[in-house]
């Protein structure tokens, strides 16, 4: 089902939905970049992230994003490691 929240938005790309085709990036097993938010999955945890602040956006779409996922995704490996 993870899979799934990611491909939703190419999904809707597709639609014309949103207004930005979704850009790959390199995040945990699936991340895309869709112009206004990053959806990133691990295994079977997928998760979507959008920081709005004026000047950050402008500088760096996706920076802040991309920052807050790294910190989940740490999280997720250190939680899937303990129940092992």
């Amino acid at each position: 089902m993870s899979k799934n929240f990611l491909d939703a938005f190419y999904a809707a790309a597709e639609k014309g939905e949103i207004a930005h085709a979704p850009v790959v990036r390199k995040l945990g097993d699936d991340a895309l970049w869709w112009g206004d938010g990053l959806a990133v999955r691990r295994g079977d945890i997928s998760f979507g992230l959008s920081v709005s602040v004026r000047e950050l956006k402008a500088k760096a779409p996706g920076k802040s994003e991309e920052v807050l996922a790294r910190k989940i995704l740490q999280r997720i490996d250190h939680r899937q490691l303990r129940v092992r």
